[in-house]
């Protein structure tokens, strides 16, 4: 058995990778609550299908999930806050629902997440949604702001790159552009059961993947298509009893 590890090579974090390393350093200041829900999809796939006999591009998972839930996250103000701690911890609420939706990316043997937000995700619809983000598949990074910001800061010396990550985040506008105040995740196409994101907004959803499981249905079981639904919360902005009413409207609204 040999006696040592070696170290075959080191390297650069990717230009891609740096993006996402200043997220996970701005998100450890939040306080991450988990909270999970199973959801029965029956209702949801079939307005997917619905859509699609209307002449609608083909509507992903992610796409339709958002324009259901935004308009039920915007009656609740702390879904539109994201805090700033310091001194003087501050509160700034927007005045429409910025989603950040996640996205793979593969450039070559690279694969990176591309961030895209939809500044005002209540009103929009599924198709729209879904535009924005097969625009961003297509041309390797987000059309919408903040797309040329989060390039710059994978191109600059590491130095420089964090000072202008924190003066970003500093600024609740530029924050928005690039973060939103609401993410939404999925690995559901890895067939990953259950996902538990990092937000640095006050809330995020992991959608897991849907499948075919037995559910009690008015007391009888019955096979149905089931997603388990993870929901996380900034516990500095609001409470589990808000973070819960928020779940059981968004189930409520996916399931009816």
């Amino acid at each position: 058995m040999p006696a040592h590890v070696n170290v075959k090579k080191t390297m650069r974090i990717t230009a891609g990778r740096v993006p996402t390393l200043f997220f996970l350093k701005a998100a450890r200041q939040t306080a991450h609550i988990y909270l999970t829900s199973e959801i029965d999809c029956t209702r949801f796939l079939e307005r997917k299908t619905e859509l699609s006999r209307t002449g609608s591009p083909k509507i992903g998972h992610v796409a339709l999930f958002t324009q259901l839930v935004a308009p039920v996250l915007k009656r609740f103000p702390v879904s539109r806050q994201v805090l700033r701690e310091g001194i003087r911890p501050t509160i700034a609420e927007y005045d429409g629902l910025p989603i950040k939706i996640l996205i793979n990316q593969k450039n070559g043997n690279d694969q990176n997440v591309m961030a895209v937000v939809i500044p005002r995700a209540e009103s929009c619809s599924a198709a729209e949604i879904q535009s924005v983000l097969d625009e961003a598949k297509a041309h390797g990074h987000s059309p919408t702001n903040g797309a040329r910001l989060k390039r710059l800061l994978g191109h600059l010396p590491m130095p420089l790159a964090a000072l202008l990550s924190k003066k970003i985040l500093q600024d609740f506008k530029k924050r928005g552009a690039l973060q939103g105040s609401v993410a939404i995740s999925s690995l559901g196409h890895a067939r990953v059961d259950t996902f538990l994101p990092q937000i640095f907004g006050s809330l995020g959803f992991g959608l897991g993947t849907i499948s075919r499981r037995a559910a009690v249905i008015h007391d009888r079981i019955e096979i149905r298509p089931m997603m388990t639904l993870a929901m996380v919360f900034d516990h500095r902005i609001m409470d589990g009893a808000t973070a819960a009413e928020i779940l059981a409207e968004v189930k409520s609204t996916l399931e009816n």
